[in-house]
Formats: C-alpha cells, structure tokens, sequence
C-alpha cells in the first residue's frame, strides 16, 4: 500500500502537508488546461473560469469537506453510513464509486496526454512506426507512473510543480508572443470548458479534500482556512491565461524538446499523484488494483480518443450528485453541524448556493458539452 505522506501526529503537520491539497489543485488545473483551454487568448473564458471557481468550486469545497467532517473514513467507505444517517436510497452510495473511477479516468488520461506530447519527439528515434512507438511509449509511461506512485506524494508534487514550472519559463524566454487579448463571446461550450478546467482542477468529485480533510481536521484546518484554497487555483488559472498562447504551441524542433518533456513530466507526477490516491481509497493491495484499473482506463481513453470529453462529463455528473445529496437528501442539523459556519445567514447563503445555483450552472456545463460534441460531429 502507497504510504499517506500525513502521519498520526496531526498536531504537528508541517506546513507543506497542510499544503498540499492546494499544491496538488495547482498542478492539477496546470496540466489539465492544455485540454480545456480554447486556442488564442479569449478574455471570456478566463472570466468564466473565475466565475466557476468562485460560483461552483468554491461551494462544493465546502460540501466535501463537510462530507468529510462527518464521517472520519475514506470517501468510498463512508457514503453507506452517510446515506443511513440521512434515510437516503442506498444507490446513492454509487457517488462513491463514481468519484473513484473518476479519478482512474483522468490519471489515465494525463498519462494519455504525456504520451501525446512526447510522440512527435520520440517518433524521430528510430525506424519504428509511429503506431508501435505509442504503444510503447504507453507501457513505459505506465510503468514511470506507477513507480512514482509508491514515493511520498509531497516529492512528487514538488517535482510535478518544478517541472511545470521549467516549462512554464522555458516559453516565456524561447516562444514568442502572439495575438493580443479579445472577448469572443460567452457560449455554453465555453461555460462548459470553463466549469470542467475548475471543478476537475479542484479535485471536486473524486475525494481530493475529503482524503485529507479527515487528516487534517485535528491540526485546526477550518472553514476559513479551507475558503483560502481557493486562491492558489485561482492564481494559478491567471498564470495559465498569460502563457494559454505558448502554452498550446506544440513545436517540434529540438531546441524546444526539453520544453515539452517537462511538460510531459509534469502530467505523469498529477497522474501518479492519482494512482496513489485511488490506491488509499481501496483495500489490501489496493495500490495493485489501483494501477490494473488505471491501465485498463488509459488503454479504454486511447482508443474512444474522447478521454478529457469523457472525464469532464463524469466529472460534472459526480459533482451534481453531490450537490443533490447534500442540498436535498442530508438532514439541516447535519450539514450546520460539520460546516460550523460563525453565522447563520453565511450557512443559508451556501445552501441555497448549493440547492440551486450549483445543479443549475452543472446542467448548463453538459448541455454546452453536448452542444460542443453535436458541432464537432456536424
């Protein structure tokens, strides 16, 4: 089983280990948003991705941690006492599960996408055909990942982050910069990709907080504390939107390679990260299960050739189930209870917010999906 880098002696957790929830959400909205980030600079959808994060994210962060509060075992073992204690069908204990495979799902696609960045450079090495080198460069990424697994999870962030890092300067000194900023017009295609980039780069869904929540809580991690992770996304989505251009540049030329494996690099620690998270949330052995399941996933993404469509879709239907559940199925007294908000009208506020305004803009995000799959399709 992969070692959780937080110990028993939560009284003593270091300031990088309370950290690193934060420090995983930077990397993970970095890696992730070669994906979702429309080409050129378009002011609009940085815009909405604030609005995301604040309108979404940051509520239903405060949903989980809750979630957390409440029960002090991982996410997949707790949805059965959750859904007892709020006389709830027992088929919402499938969120559990779902925010698991939600979780294999996109390791598996960060893997995918390091392979995708590394191919045009690795094709040039030999006679091999491109086909044959993929593949083979799927079973030796698999194979880093699942190693990267086993190390503590505060390395591979750090490396992960210097890595993005790397790349991150390397085009700010050698790419040069094109285009100026314009508002194309707001879409529901874009609100989807917006509302995907920050609920999927927030861990929401898949038991990023919750994992270390129920770690943390005894080291006096509070609500407030809790709202102030919202900063390091949203510096982080600003710092994507000033390089968004040179980051999509995909160049082949050799002056440019170790750009490109850095951010090869970078994607692989977010997916090891991952493996090694979904490896805690299961029994004996379940590191193994954890690498078998994510290797089956990859493969499965390589061959739709739809892996981040797929992980946005599943993420918003997983983050609509907990709002659901907790705005409509949870007992009040409960929810007050674990969030312990200092005013009553701030608890009203937030579950309105939930209730409401979080399923709403979930539903608006799949139908700019479907909107978006229709009109690649036409």
């Amino acid at each position: 089983m992969p070692k959780n880098p937080i110990h028993a002696n939560h009284q003593n957790a270091s300031t990088l280990t309370r950290a690193l929830p934060a420090l995983a959400a930077v990397l993970l909205i970095w890696v992730l948003a070669r994906g979702f980030v429309p080409g050129g600079k378009q002011l609009d959808f940085w815009v909405l991705t604030m609005v995301a994060l604040v309108v979404v994210s940051l509520p239903l962060l405060l949903l989980e941690f809750a979630l957390a509060k409440r029960q002090s075992e991982p996410m997949l073992t707790s949805w059965p006492r959750l859904t007892r204690d709020a006389d709830a069908s027992p088929r919402w204990r499938l969120l559990g599960w779902a925010g698991l495979l939600l979780m294999g799902w996109l390791a598996g696609t960060l893997i995918n996408q390091a392979i995708m960045l590394m191919l045009p450079i690795a094709t040039a090495w030999g006679p091999l055909t491109a086909t044959s080198i993929s593949w083979l460069s799927w079973m030796g990424v698999l194979i880093v990942t699942s190693l990267l697994s086993q190390v503590n999870t505060r390395v591979t962030l750090l490396v992960g982050l210097g890595l993005a890092a790397l790349s991150l300067v390397g085009r700010l000194i050698n790419v040069p910069v094109l285009g100026q900023w314009q508002w194309t017009g707001v879409s529901l295609g874009e609100w989807a990709q917006a509302l995907s980039l920050a609920v999927l780069a927030g861990g929401i869904g898949f038991g990023l907080y919750w994992q270390y929540w129920r770690q943390l809580s005894a080291s006096g991690v509070t609500w407030r504390s809790s709202a102030s992770l919202l900063l390091p996304l949203t510096l982080a989505s600003g710092a994507v939107a000033l390089t968004s251009t040179q980051y999509l540049i995909a160049d082949q030329n050799g002056f440019f390679d170790w750009i490109t494996w850095a951010q090869a690099g970078a994607s692989i620690c977010a997916a090891a990260f991952l493996m090694n998270q979904a490896g805690s949330q299961l029994p004996r052995l379940g590191w193994l299960v954890a690498i078998i399941a994510i290797a089956l996933l990859s493969a499965i993404g390589r061959l739709t050739g739809h892996q981040l469509l797929i992980a946005a879709l599943i993420g918003i239907l997983v983050t609509l189930g907990y709002s659901l559940f907790v705005g409509w199925q949870m007992k009040i007294s409960h929810v007050r209870k674990s969030l312990a908000l200092p005013q009553e009208g701030m608890y009203n506020v937030w579950r309105m917010v939930i209730r409401i305004v979080v399923p709403l803009a979930l539903i608006l995000g799949l139908i700019g999906w479907i909107s978006l799959a229709l009109s690649q399709q036409a």
